[in-house]
């Protein structure tokens, strides 16, 4: 049945992909209709080129999704008509002769909108497909509006990622109808009960899952692709936690700007000894003023400040942040600390640790957000990135490593534990093991255990966590 669904999928994309070529050839202007039932997708062209993709039921919605997407700022002045038929691509195209969007983040947001549109429509397979010229009306609309398009060699990588993303849903099974309905939880409580391992998944779920955002919608809030949205639906739908509810289009209003990452200087914390003093570090200050008393001598004689790692810990609890600083500069390493998760890339960027301590659940931009943006950027590639959690679920574990997390260490934090993730990671670095093992003892007193080997570590699959996510490669939405 899957593989029928699958050849089905492939089909409606190959019929698709061919009214495509053919509007190409002719330089057609009008619109390719996908329909089921009272259901219609629209894929609008202008002289064979696609200009823009939208649907009758959550036309809106759509929209607002692919404006958050790219974190457009650009509203027009006096507002948008619904009058005009193709408004979407109107608003785009008076953003970009205004500078107010550049043309390839306008391209970007077409080949959005055309993605949701062929996840959902093609999924289907009973879709009849028509074509439509466009009104004279249209046409000069059209005109007008005529500064960006779709490029042609973007459809073929986006048919494929449809067709993954298929694949990938047939395999949790997961209804193409949930897209564009709401989830919401049954019991108000679940997850919160003592001892839960839902804990966290409940807490970072619970805002989101309350009947007033379609699936693709907390796909979008939460930023990641859809099938990790998908696998935690699942998980959901097993549990019997969650069901999906009918849930109305939005009113066409100017969307707010989305204000981008704040780019202000970021005030850094420098914990000295056991203490929990701070101070806004200056710029000025050498790495090696802020830990003196780290330096060490090997046998080829002194180190600068500058060979021994640095250690940053991004944790909302100043207590979390004190402590670790303790252990941290005891077992002979540097320290930087924030409680700003909105603030912490820039951070980071600037000091360029050696490691990260990550705390997951934060306000307003959690763990997972803040690793994702970081393995974006070269530098932190590599750099091992540690979440630390109050919770030990399975599905906080998936979505760490998804984003790219090298560590999961659970809360509350124990010396041991952070003194061997040092070791594990520096353990040929000018700070010795024997040093960072005395520290640890002197901090909290048990002997030092090291991690098994490969436990948790820097890892490219998810076989150590059992999970159907282990052969996912992470393709939810183009780019």
């Amino acid at each position: 049945m899957s593989t029928e669904k699958s050849r089905q999928s492939v089909s409606i994309l190959n019929k698709v992909l061919q009214v495509v070529k053919q509007a190409t050839q002719k330089k057609a202007s009008g619109e390719l209709r996908l329909q089921r039932g009272g259901r219609q997708w629209f894929i609008a062209f202008h002289k064979g080129k696609i200009v823009y993709a939208t649907d009758n039921h959550h036309r809106v919605r759509r929209w607002q999704r692919v404006v958050r997407q790219r974190e457009v700022q650009f509203v027009p002045n006096g507002g948008i008509s619904p009058q005009i038929s193709l408004w979407e691509y109107h608003w785009l195209s008076l953003g970009v002769k205004a500078g107010g969007i550049v043309i390839t983040t306008a391209q970007a947001m077409i080949e959005k909108a055309l993605w949701e549109v062929l996840v959902v429509a093609t999924g289907y397979a009973d879709v009849a497909l028509s074509w439509h010229k466009a009104t004279p009306e249209e046409r000069q609309q059209l005109e007008q509006d005529s500064d960006v398009y779709l490029p042609l060699e973007s459809l073929e990588p986006l048919a494929k990622s449809v067709l993954k993303v298929h694949q990938r849903l047939r395999a949790l099974d997961i209804s193409i109808d949930s897209l564009d309905l709401a989830p919401v939880f049954k019991d108000a409580d679940w997850g919160r009960k003592p001892g839960s391992s839902e804990n966290t998944t409940y807490i970072g779920l619970v805002p989101l899952l309350n009947g007033r955002r379609t699936t693709l919608d907390v796909m979008v809030t939460m930023r990641q692709p859809l099938p990790i949205v998908a696998h935690i639906m699942r998980h959901l739908i097993r549990k019997d936690a969650v069901e999906f509810c009918p849930i109305s289009d939005r009113p066409l209003v100017n969307l707010p700007p989305f204000a981008p990452n704040a780019q202000n200087k970021l005030n850094t914390q420098s914990h000295r000894g056991t203490g929990t003093a701070s101070a806004a570090r200056d710029t000025s200050t050498t790495a090696l003023s802020m830990v003196q008393a780290a330096a060490t001598v090997d046998g080829a004689g002194q180190t600068s400040g500058n060979d021994i790692p640095l250690i940053a810990c991004v944790d909302d609890s100043p207590q979390v942040c004190a402590l670790m600083g303790s252990i941290v500069q005891q077992a002979g390493y540097r320290y930087v600390s924030t409680q700003d998760s909105v603030k912490a890339v820039s951070l980071l960027l600037q000091e360029q640790p050696d490691l990260i301590f990550l705390d997951l659940i934060m306000p307003i931009v959690n763990g997972y957000e803040v690793c994702k943006q970081l393995r974006r950027v070269k530098r932190f590639k590599t750099v091992p990135i540690a979440i630390l959690t109050g919770n030990d679920g399975a599905i906080d574990r998936v979505r760490a490593k998804v984003v790219g997390a090298s560590d999961f260490i659970a809360k509350p934090i124990q010396a041991e534990r952070i003194v061997a993730s040092l070791q594990k990671y520096f353990a040929k670095s000018k700070v010795s093991a024997n040093r960072a093992a005395k520290a640890a003892s002197r901090i909290s007193g048990p002997q030092v255990k090291m991690f098994p080997a490969g436990t948790m570590g820097p890892v490219e699959t998810f076989r150590e966590l059992g999970s159907p996510l282990g052969r996912l490669n992470g393709e939810a939405a183009p780019g």
